[in-house]
């Protein structure tokens, strides 16, 4: 048990949850280069952006994750490399070296793994005692773990329990990781709550993925759905300036688009001049019009 008698009260009032270090410091001389252009596109053509991919798989994502009481949209989606590779980027955005994070207890192993890579000390506790999660709660918490169902021991928390813990989070402005890659996955009888189905308050981070459901463990692909209707996370999280993510591809019929728009600029604008040495490209005027 973790000895409690040094932690700083937590200071509860409006929500404040902060960015971390390492996510602020990181940069991308690429996306600087990019994010720092001053252009004006086209008014006649909706932009067509090269660098951001794999906008209908988020928002497949979306559709699926969406309920009666909490709506996605694509721009919530953030595309991982499987559900392990979102709880990392959720822990290293939110916790700083120094700060906790609490986290279930019998639980996944990489939550412990993923927080102390970074210095961040998981406090732990059982399924789930609620005055105990409230006695860890201090000025360094800076996120809590929910995993149901649960891996490894399978348990699914009723609504009632769901709704207590985001009664804790809310009273303490602790924003929620749930690690939900078992969703839907239970037997006859029990029923799946997704945390953010029951809450328009608290800001919740919730991960998943294609391995567990859907059968398909070879294909790393995971996601982080952000719902935060509040807009806590903003200019915060998943919203500070030097943040980047992987680019695979982009939708065949906007890559198309994207070329034949190319295409047609180079022949408006293409010369030649015949000089002693062959062809050469008279190219004058590209840099103003290339926006088109």
């Amino acid at each position: 048990m973790a000895d409690t008698s040094l932690k700083r009260k937590r200071h509860c009032g409006s929500w404040n949850v902060k960015v971390s270090d390492i996510a602020r410091n990181t940069f991308n001389p690429i996306r600087s280069i990019v994010d720092g252009m001053r252009l004006t596109p086209n008014p006649s053509k909706p932009m067509i952006a090269l660098s951001i991919g794999y906008e209908q798989a988020r928002q497949a994502v979306a559709d699926y994750s969406s309920s009666e009481t909490s709506h996605v949209d694509a721009k919530d989606v953030v595309l991982t490399s499987g559900c392990s590779g979102a709880l990392d980027l959720c822990i290293t955005c939110l916790a700083n070296p120094g700060q906790n994070i609490l986290i279930p207890c019998p639980g996944f192993s990489i939550y412990k793994t993923l927080a102390e890579s970074i210095g961040v000390k998981p406090e732990r506790s059982w399924e789930i005692d609620l005055n105990y999660l409230e006695s860890l709660i201090d000025d360094n918490t800076a996120a809590i773990i929910v995993n149901s169902p649960s891996n490894p021991c399978g348990s699914v928390y009723s609504r009632k329990h769901l709704q207590d813990i985001l009664r804790v989070a809310e009273m303490h402005k602790v924003p929620i990781i749930a690690d939900e890659i078992y969703e839907h996955f239970v037997f006859s009888g029990t029923e799946y709550h997704s945390l953010a189905s029951l809450t328009d308050t608290v800001p919740v981070l919730s991960c998943s993925g294609l391995t567990k459901r859907f059968l398909v463990p070879g294909w790393r692909l995971g996601w982080i759905v952000i719902n935060d209707r509040n807009n806590i996370f903003q200019e915060e999280c998943f919203d500070y300036p030097n943040f980047f993510r992987v680019v695979l591809t982009v939708p065949q019929e906007k890559l198309n688009e994207a070329c034949e728009r190319i295409a047609e600029f180079c022949e408006r604008h293409y010369q030649e001049t015949m000089e002693s040495n062959g062809h050469q490209v008279h190219n004058e005027g590209f840099e103003e019009n290339w926006t088109e």
